[in-house]
C-alpha cells in the first residue's frame, strides 16, 4: 500500500507541474507581462516609432522634402517622393513639421496609443505679403546704360568720366589752348610767308612762268637791253 500511495503522489505532482508551465505560457496568464517586455524605454521614457504621410491642405497632393524633427533633442528625418516619414522618438517628444511655404505643426507624443503612432498630417499654405516697392525710373536712356555698365564693369567709371569729359566744347577749349607742335609750325610759318608776299606786294621771279619768258624773249628782239 505505501509503495501504490508513493506512485500516487509522484503521478498528482508531476500533473500540477504540467498545469503550471501551460497556465505561464497560455496567453491570458502572460499578457500583463508582455505588455511590459515589449515596450522599450530609454530612462524610463517610451519609445514611439511615429511614421506617416504629409499632405498639402486641400489638393491631398504628397509633399516631399517636409521636415519631421524634434528641435530639441536634433533629430528627424524627411518625407521621400510620396510625402511619407518614419523615425523613432522618445514619449514626450515635440516634433515639428514644417516645409517652406507652408505653415508649421507641432505634435506632441504621448503613451496613449503605445510605442507606434502613424500620422496624416496636412500643411496649409503659408501666403506671405511683401511691402510695396518704389521703382524710380532713370531720367535719360545714358544714366540707364552708364548704371548698368557701371555693375559689369569695375573700371567702366573711368571710362564714363573720359567720355563726359570728350564734350564738343571741351575738345574745341583743349585744341585752342594747346601748343603747336614742330610740323605745325613749320606750317604756319611758310602759310604766314606766303599771306605777307601777297599782301604787301613783294613778287618772286616767276622762273616758271611762260609768259614771263615770252616778255624777255620780246625785250631781247627790242634791244631794250643795249646799251646806248
Amino acid at each position: 500500500m505505501d509503495k501504490a500511495a508513493n506512485k500516487v503522489k509522484s503521478t498528482i505532482s508531476v500533473c500540477l507541474g504540467l498545469i503550471l508551465s501551460l497556465m505561464l505560457v497560455s496567453p491570458a496568464f502572460s499578457q500583463t507581462q508582455e505588455e511590459d517586455d515589449d515596450y522599450t524605454r530609454v530612462r524610463g521614457r517610451l519609445v514611439i516609432q511615429l511614421s506617416g504621410v504629409v499632405l498639402e491642405a486641400g489638393t491631398q497632393i504628397p509633399l516631399m522634402g517636409v521636415h519631421v524633427y524634434s528641435p530639441r533633442y536634433g533629430r528627424g528625418t524627411t518625407t521621400n517622393v510620396n510625402g511619407f516619414f518614419s523615425d523613432v522618438f522618445l514619449e514626450g517628444d515635440s516634433i515639428l513639421v514644417s516645409a517652406v511655404g507652408f505653415k508649421r505643426q507641432w505634435i506632441l507624443l504621448t503613451a496613449e496609443e503605445g510605442d507606434k503612432l502613424t500620422l496624416a498630417i496636412e500643411l496649409e499654405e503659408d501666403t506671405t505679403v511683401l511691402s510695396g516697392v518704389d521703382i524710380s525710373p532713370y531720367p535719360t536712356e545714358r544714366q540707364l546704360r552708364e548704371t548698368i555698365l557701371a555693375m559689369s564693369d569695375p573700371n567702366v567709371q573711368q571710362q564714363l568720366a573720359l567720355a563726359r569729359s570728350m564734350t564738343p566744347e571741351r575738345m574745341a577749349l583743349l585744341i585752342a589752348q594747346t601748343p603747336m607742335d614742330a610740323s605745325s609750325n613749320y606750317r604756319n610759318y611758310f602759310d604766314q610767308q606766303f599771306y605777307n608776299q601777297y599782301n604787301s606786294g613783294v613778287r618772286g621771279i616767276p622762273l616758271l612762268n611762260p609768259f614771263a619768258w615770252n616778255e624777255l624773249i620780246k625785250s631781247i628782239k627790242r634791244g631794250d637791253f643795249k646799251k646806248n
